[in-house]
Order: C-alpha cells, then structure tokens, then sequence
C-alpha cells in the first residue's frame, strides 16, 4: 500500500524540510483558506486525542492580509451573532501556545500560525506545499458564483450598455462586506452610479436562498438605522442612503415548497419599517398545497405558514400610491417599499429596447409536476397543459438592476482531481490523493450554513489521524531524514519576496479598524485596500525596530 501511496512522488529541495524528531516527530498541516472549514479544521485537529495532537504544527494561508473569509466577507453586516465563533473558537486557535519542540530546543510561539497575503498556487505551489507538510488541506470555499448564460454574455451585456446593471450577488454581497477587489476605485464606482442614479428603482434578484434574501434586505432596509453601527464601510452606507430603489422582486423558478431560504431570514426581510411584502399571483403558486401535509418538515411547515400571511401583489400598496416627487433623502426614506415574491418564473433574456431606456427582463411561467417521487419544474404552455416541446407563456418586467444568486462553483487546482459537473475537488471521505485532503464547500459543495462546516472537518480530520502513520512514514522515505538545520516555510516565502502577514499583523490590522470604528460611533470602521493592510504591517514593525 505504502508503494502505491509514493508512486510518482519526486525528490524534494530540503531547503522545505523542518526536520522530523527522531522520537516524538511533529506532524505539520498547512491549510488553504482561513475560512470557517479550515478553522474548523485545525479546531478538529488540535482536539483529537490521537498521539500526533502533541507534536501538531499548523500553518493556515489565506489569499488575503486578514482572516476569517466568509465570516469577515460573506456573514450579513447586521448578522454580529453569526461572528461570536471567531473570539469563542477561531482566535484561539491563534493565541494557544505551542507544546511542540523542535530538535533544535525551539519552541513554535503557537499552536497554529496565519500566513496572510499568500495566494496558493501562485506564491506558493501545490507541489511545494506537499513537499513541506504532512498532510495540506484545501479549504478554499466555491469562489465561482454560477451565472446564467442567458443574462449574463459579457457579448450580450457589453452590446445593450447593461454590464454595470447586470451582476451576481456574490459581487454586490462583497461590496457591502468591504472586500478589498471590490472597492478597488475602478469596481466602487460602478456600485455607486448605479445606486446614486435617480432612475435605478426596480430591482430583481434571481435565486431564492438566504442569500438571495441579504442583498434584498440591503437594498430595502434604511442604511444608518439598520447597518449604521456594523461594520459595514462607511462608503457604502452613504451610496445606499442615495439609493432610489423602492420595488425589489425575488424570482425562484420552483414554487414555495422549494424555497431554500430559511423563516429567520424570511421574516427580518419582511418586518422591516416601510416595506410591504407580497406575492404574485399567490393564489397558484400556492395551489395544491396542503400546510398540514405530513411530507412537510416543521421547518418547511413554519416557512410556508408565514408566506401564505402575506398579501397577493395586486392588493398591496404600491410605490406609486405614495406621493414621490420632490422628496429629499429623509422623505424618500419613510415612504413604502415593495419586497415581491415571484415564483414559478424562470428568466430567459434581458435587453434594452432604447439608450437610456430601462431594461426589459423576459421570463418564461412554470408549474411543478411529480415524476414518481421527484418534482420536476416545467414551462406553463397557453392552454394550460405540460408541453415541453411547445413555446411556454412569456411575461416582461421592467427592471433597472438585476442580481442572480443561483449557487457557488469551485476552482480547478492545476494537479487535483477535480469534478466539473459539481464543481469541487473529488475525493473520499475527505482525502483527495497522496497527501493532499478537501474540507468545506470545496469538497461536499455550497450547502448548509457556518456550522455545517464543523461535522464535515471532523470528517477530514478523522481521514487524516487514520491515515497519520503513514503519512509521516511517506514524508520521511521521500524526503530523508539527514537534514541538521530546520528549515520553515516562511523562510521560502521571504526568499521568494511573499510579503505575508502573520496573526499579530492581522491584529494591528485590527486595531486601527476599531480605533477608526469607535471615531465614527460604530464596531469597525473596514480596511478595504490590500495595500493599506501591508503599510499598517509595515508601520507597525518600523515602530518596533525604532523602540
């Protein structure tokens, strides 16, 4: 077994090796991605009672300065809750000093080191990284938001002058989170002409998950009241108080009972001041449903029982019922909105009919049919029957924003196995191949929520303590045991002029967002350029060769 395991593998530059302790040798794990599935990877991993847990080295890589991805970049400003796991759990993993000993007497200050500021494969190499660990572990979420070939041709958009109006929410959901590619001058200037332009009223957001369900609350909600204290950026809270959008509709191509979003996120969506929800044409999106069906889940059951509360569309109050002309910014504020719920629509194509005209969205109506067990979704043809082959009933909406939010893709890796039609990597209980493991989205797909990630790094991390043995005996055969100076990953990365930041850089990063917070009366005030990030670092470490 162990011949197969090595086959292929080749010799290594020792310069990468930190030498094994002859009687209690360490065991070094680099993770790829300071998410919540490498955190709780490492979480995982310092908590297992096998005999590797002593001798346990960590190194996690973000792509970016700071750590914490999805819960810094992804988790809804007005979502602080969802964050109490980074002082409860993350950071600790941080600041827990080391129990392993070098063979030189040297002792790692703890238990797990963040490398910010390195972009795996380009700094450093999947090879180079199986070289130096035991065991790597690609953590790295599904970055790719999936789009709809239909909506969005760079072609198509570029040639009816919609590129800016057309997007994912993953873009619009980074923006408001203060990632720093979005916030580049040339990225916010487009979110800030969009929503400062007095004719951008009508949005429709394609997808009807919790995610789905943040960008509308964004759009509806009165920025200083609902996000002025968060850490959403400054910037972005005074373009939305400019915003003049005032109808939003969530488009799901299935009916209520596939809804994906949860009742929590349905009903702070819904509750909000000056906004009226409704459904169109509720009467058959809900028809043949039974609330009382055993089928139902309590959840689903809840979820749909606060649904069938609201309004069909035509009896709900319009934006057109208030008096909108010549209202300033806080008047413009207090007048209804509307938050509608199409479902049973699948969008087909957008175009513009004149310049300057708004756009025109072209949908084609749906019903569910069962097929044995399944439901499947189908076109609604004129005379009410299922035809797929005939040409199913059309409506247009006038829209000036439209945001799809229809799930999540991994990257390929140059040398893993990687699966196209799911788009993650493929592997086996976790274990993707030689030394090489997948946790999080990136191995079972975008499914579940923060804490999902927990069970499914605990099933990694029990694929690697079983394999724990002979990954050490693989890493001493390939790589020798001869070397007399230990060597560590950082040194490659100076020598390769990687200007990483550790987890004290992340703190100063830190501290001057609180500092900043506290000047304006809110919890952080977000750095948002990269470069910004690296002159904190360095300033910092000035100061201290200075003192």
């Amino acid at each position: 077994m162990l011949a197969q395991f090595l086959a292929g593998q080749r010799p290594c530059a020792r310069l990468l090796l930190r030498p094994l302790h002859s009687q209690c040798p360490a065991f070094r794990v680099g993770i790829i991605g300071s998410g919540p599935s490498g955190l709780y990877t490492a979480d995982a991993l310092l908590g297992t009672g096998n005999h590797i847990r002593q001798n346990l080295e960590i190194d996690i890589f973000d792509k970016l300065p700071v750590p914490y991805g999805l819960l810094r970049y992804g988790v809804a400003p007005d979502h602080p809750e969802v964050l109490s796991i980074i002082p409860s759990v993350f950071e600790k993993l941080f600041l827990s000093p080391s129990t392993s000993t070098s063979t030189s007497g040297s002792t790692s200050s703890s238990r797990c080191r963040f490398f910010g500021n390195v972009d795996i494969p380009k700094d450093l190499s999947i090879d180079e990284l199986k070289r130096h660990y035991h065991a790597v572990v690609m953590a790295i979420g599904c970055q790719d938001p999936v789009l709809l070939p239909s909506l969005q041709d760079p072609v198509v958009l570029e040639s009816n002058g919609i590129t800016d109006q057309v997007m994912s929410v993953n873009d619009f959901n980074k923006w408001y989170n203060g990632f720093p590619d979005l916030h580049h001058p040339q990225s916010f200037i487009k979110f800030e002409r969009l929503f400062k332009n007095p004719n951008v009223r009508r949005a429709v957001i394609i997808g009807n998950g919790n995610v789905a369900l943040d960008a509308a609350r964004v759009l509806m909600a009165d920025p200083i009241a609902k996000f002025g204290s968060t850490s959403m950026p400054s910037s972005v809270i005074d373009t939305l108080c400019a915003s003049h959008v005032e109808h939003v509709t969530i488009m799901g191509r299935r009916g209520p009972v596939q809804a994906a979003f949860t009742t929590k996120e349905l009903r702070e969506l819904i509750e909000l001041p000056n906004v009226v929800a409704c459904i169109h044409e509720k009467e058959k999106c809900f028809q043949g449903i039974n609330l009382n069906d055993r089928i139902l889940s309590r959840p689903q059951r809840r979820l749909l029982e606060l649904l069938a509360s609201l309004p069909d569309t035509k009896d709900a109050v319009s934006p057109e019922d208030n008096d909108t002309n010549g209202c300033d910014k806080d008047q413009n504020r207090k007048k209804k909105k509307i938050v509608e719920f199409r479902f049973l629509a699948s969008p087909l194509a957008v175009q513009r009919l004149f310049p300057q005209s708004m756009m025109m969205l072209e949908c084609e109506k749906n019903v569910l049919r069962k097929k044995g067990i399944q439901v499947e979704c189908v076109p609604l043809v004129g005379d009410g029957r299922n035809a797929s082959e005939q040409k199913g009933v059309r409506e247009y909406l006038p829209v000036d924003v439209i945001m799809t939010s229809i799930g999540y893709r991994g990257i390929p890796i140059e040398g893993l196995s990687f699966s196209e039609k799911k788009g993650t990597l493929i592997h086996k209980n976790g274990h993707v191949g030689d030394n090489v493991f997948a946790s999080g989205w990136i191995k079972r797909g975008p499914k579940g929520i923060v804490g999902s990630n927990k069970w499914d790094a605990e099933q990694t991390t029990q694929t690697i303590i079983g394999m724990a043995d002979l990954l050490l005996e693989r890493h001493s055969m390939v790589m020798g045991m001869s070397v007399n100076e230990e060597e560590d990953i950082s040194i490659l990365l100076r020598q390769k002029g990687i200007r990483f930041v550790d987890f004290k850089g992340w703190q100063q990063i830190e501290d001057v967002e609180k500092k900043r917070g506290k000047e304006r009366k809110k919890l952080v005030e977000k750095v948002t350029s990269v470069q910004e990030m690296l002159e904190i670092v360095q300033r910092e470490r000035e100061n201290v060769q200075i003192r």
